[in-house]
């Protein structure tokens, strides 16, 4: 959450879209955990013919129950009901109306102001290596995701060219050895380096399948970057280490040696090229359903940016006070959404400034501000919910597997080094085929379960961005009422004449934003997908505007009925003292108006 202490009754209402996640792990754990709680509780019996059975199945026993619980643990917490606040998700950029708001923005006010007045978008980076330029030609649409997608994408199409680069430096190394253009054991040279490259494999599938989330959401991946310095090295190694190899090996005389009898005889009896081609062939195929849901979610963004503009000229009898008034008590706060306050990335701060005289001056107030982003239920395909669904159970099944093999080497293992012996050779082949097929599993599930997890956690939401901007001079003059030597009463006002040029761009944005572990699941960064035209807000903001300036009275007025009646009473007592005053001018008498200086409305007479 962004802050918390932002709770209140009326929170909005936001779909867990980890549940159907959290419900697999939730079942993948509790297998596990059957399976767990099955190996010990066989140790008894296990004890009885072997006791380092016992202990290899009591290691490996807490091995699974912890994995198993961690699964449990991390399924109920997608399951739970998501703890919302009224300032969640995070805001785009600094939100003034939180007083310490530390939710990641990807935006500043300035940048807010450039993309609707620009009618750009500043979420979608520029190419800035060659696999981003290669998908902004090839793959156009995959180069308008939100940074998690992309991300995930140039990790998965950079992890896949190195892997296809390897394979084919690996059939040019073979083609070396095979076509005689070096000479010397090139079975023993060709095995050794396909050593190299599988060992080269696992340790780019395994940065695949392991990144931070946090980052992998708020920062361009640049681990995946490809570089014209790696191409060649890896080519350069591709031709020069069988020439290298065989040239030392020949040199120190390596051949004759028995390190090199026992290293060979080990080669011979255990193959790594189905290995290679496993963690190699078998990553790609595993990732093109990640990139198939990747291209479909890519088609659920217009990425379109238009706004809503006016720009105009009015002339007001309203003092500007008055205007920035109506702006922050009745535009924006008729734009709130579930009554939650809208996020100010500009605050409002009037700058009037008057002339000497105070008969003049100029006025100027900016503000940016967004509405409560409302959510968006996610409408996707049939097809894509499937694959989604399934690429998940599959990464969970793939981690039940390697549970699989594990108890089963528990109950085997021992025994079978037994009947070994001391031969470290037949050791090493006994154990490698399941550290390679658990390292491979290992992988597999990792790459499904990542990926999806990323496809999974996305959210959209929909808000109004607005940015108002109202400049303008105004000229003050004074108007009098009953002025009369007769008037009983006065009215004096000041009316301010107003020229105003307010300047008003809103755009109806969706963003969406990536949900994470934890209490703070929402603190992440929100991402601006697409900016649309709003015309019929614009208009109903104008028609506000202008209702509030026309609704407005200039000169003072009596409204209650006892002020009235007073009035009246008052009219009444003026009106005989003029009627007297008029008898004694008719009689030659002199008026008592002239001589007191006014009416009397007291209705008492000097002598």
């Amino acid at each position: 959450m962004g802050n918390t202490n932002d709770w209140g009754s009326n929170l909005p209402k936001i779909d867990n879209p980890l549940k159907k996640l959290g419900y697999i792990k939730i079942l993948t754990g509790l297998i596990s955990l059957v399976l767990s709680i099955y190996v010990l509780v066989s140790i008894t019996w296990v004890t009885k013919t072997d006791m380092i059975s016992g202990w290899i199945c009591l290691l490996v026993g807490f091995m699974v129950l912890a994995y198993s619980v961690r699964e449990i643990w991390r399924g109920f917490y997608m399951t739970f009901k998501m703890p919302l606040g009224r300032t969640d998700p995070s805001s785009l950029a600094a939100n003034s109306n939180i007083v310490a708001d530390h939710s990641p923005c990807d935006y500043s006010a300035p940048i807010l102001w450039e993309m609707l007045n620009s009618r750009t978008n500043h979420t979608f980076m520029e190419p800035s290596n060659w696999l981003e330029n290669m998908f902004f030609t090839t793959l156009k649409p995959l180069f308008f995701l939100p940074l998690p997608f992309r991300n995930l994408a140039l990790k998965i199409s950079s992890a896949i060219i190195r892997t296809l680069i390897n394979i084919l430096c690996y059939i040019l190394a073979l083609f070396l050895c095979k076509t005689g253009l070096i000479s010397g054991d090139l079975d023993f040279v060709l095995t050794v380096y396909t050593w190299y490259l599988f060992l080269a494999m696992t340790g780019i599938w395994t940065s695949m399948c392991r990144y931070d989330y946090s980052t992998f959401y708020n920062s361009p991946d640049t681990s995946s970057y490809l570089t014209p310095k790696k191409l060649i090295a890896s080519i350069s190694i591709a031709v020069l280490f069988p020439v290298l190899t065989v040239t030392l090996f020949s040199y120190v005389n390596f051949y004759e040696t028995t390190a090199y009898q026992h290293i060979s005889s080990f080669i011979n009896s255990f193959s790594i090229t189905p290995w290679f081609l496993a963690i190699s062939l078998g990553n790609i195929a595993l990732c093109l359903p990640l990139l198939w849901l990747l291209w479909q979610r890519s088609h659920r963004y217009e990425v379109v940016t238009e706004v809503s503009e006016l720009r105009d000229n009015w002339q007001q009898s309203i003092h500007p006070d008055e205007l920035f008034i109506a702006i922050e008590n009745k535009i924006m706060a008729n734009r709130r959404y579930m009554e939650v306050p809208n996020r100010v990335y500009l605050e409002l701060n009037p700058n009037l400034s008057v002339d000497s005289n105070n008969a003049k001056g100029r006025f100027e107030g900016v503000t940016i501000q967004e509405t409560q982003p409302a959510y968006i239920r996610p409408n996707n395909s049939i097809t894509f919910n499937v694959v989604r669904f399934f690429s998940s159970v599959m990464g969970h099944l793939l981690k039940l597997v390697i549970a699989g093999i594990i108890v089963y080497f528990a109950y085997r293992g021992a025994p079978d080094v037994r009947a070994i012996g001391s031969d470290i050779s037949g050791q090493i082949q006994y154990f490698l085929p399941y550290i390679m097929g658990i390292l491979c599993l290992w992988i597999y599930s990792g790459i499904l379960d990542r990926g999806t997890f990323i496809i999974w956690a996305e959210m959209k939401f929909e808000s109004l961005l607005l940015y108002f901007r109202v400049t303008g001079t105004f000229t003050s003059s004074k108007i009098s009422t009953g002025m009369s030597v007769y008037d009983s009463t006065r009215s004096e006002n000041e009316l301010v004449r107003s020229s105003i040029s307010p300047w008003i761009i809103i755009s109806k944005i969706v963003s969406t934003t990536f949900l994470g572990f934890g209490v703070n699941r929402f603190n992440n960064k929100r991402y601006i997908m697409e900016m649309h035209k709003d015309e019929p807000e614009l208009d109903k903001i104008v028609r506000e505007f202008r209702e509030y300036m026309n609704s407005r009275e200039n000169i003072a007025s009596v409204a209650r009925e006892g002020d009235l009646k007073n009035a009246s009473d008052i009219l009444k007592m003026n009106s005989q003292s003029v009627a007297y005053n008029q008898e004694r001018i008719a009689n030659g008498k002199p008026d008592d108006a002239a001589l007191f200086g006014g009416i009397i409305t007291d209705g008492s007479r000097g002598s």
